[in-house]
């Protein structure tokens, strides 16, 4: 049984400047050899400004602390995660009709969690949209991310590992799409990716065989 309550709230009072305060609760009870409960409180605050008509800042940060109770006998086992994250949009267009279209985005964000490890997770990435006509674009982006382990990966009663490391990763991908209107809209897309994993959490799920029996009595 899980239950997640959000509240959001939203003001843009002043042109150009939004302020945004996210707030998130999640209860989750699960029947192992013994009842294991997990709460998760969030809160993210958030401000997007825009600089002028053509370059938008987004800066929030990130709060959550987690709870486990019930998993080991009279322990509460807590995380909890500290972020920041700082994102830039660049968007400058033109009337041609072909290089018209120009979307530049980078982004950073810093981890910070209770079990001592943090991590920076940049990205970066840009749009170009070479012919108008026909909403040609070529596209491409390279990310770093980071996963820490959930509380089901480390400690799960069946599959849970409390050795598991932190999840790193390096992304890269690189594409061209195209959208147009011959007897209906059509888009056609063309993507390259790569993903570098260290140290991948993986989910194992075991499954067993159904087993039918019939039983036959003649008399």
């Amino acid at each position: 049984m899980a239950i997640t309550t959000v509240a959001s709230v939203n003001d843009n009072h002043i042109i150009g400047f939004t302020f945004g305060l996210n707030l998130g609760f999640t209860y989750d009870l699960q029947m192992y050899y013994s009842k294991t409960k997990t709460t998760l409180k969030t809160v993210n605050p958030q401000v997007q400004l825009m600089v002028n008509s053509w370059d938008r800042l987004i800066v929030g940060g990130e709060f959550v602390e987690g709870h486990l109770v019930g998993m080991l006998p009279n322990t509460v086992i807590k995380r909890i995660q500290r972020s920041l994250y700082v994102s830039n949009e660049m968007l400058f267009q033109s009337e041609a009709a072909t290089w018209d279209r120009l979307s530049l985005y980078q982004s950073i964000r810093y981890d910070v969690l209770s079990e001592g490890e943090d991590a920076f997770s940049p990205k970066i990435g840009l749009n170009v949209r070479v012919f108008r006509e026909w909403d040609a674009r070529f596209r491409a982006s390279y990310g770093k991310n980071f996963r820490m382990p959930t509380f089901n990966d480390l400690y799960d009663s069946w599959l849970g590992n409390p050795a598991l490391k932190p999840e790193h990763s390096d992304c890269f991908d690189i594409g061209i799409e195209t959208a147009f209107d011959r007897s209906g809209r059509h888009t056609l897309q063309l993507t390259y990716f790569n993903i570098d994993t260290r140290s991948r959490i993986l989910l194992m799920r075991i499954t067993f065989p159904l087993m039918c029996i019939k039983l036959k009595v003649e008399g």
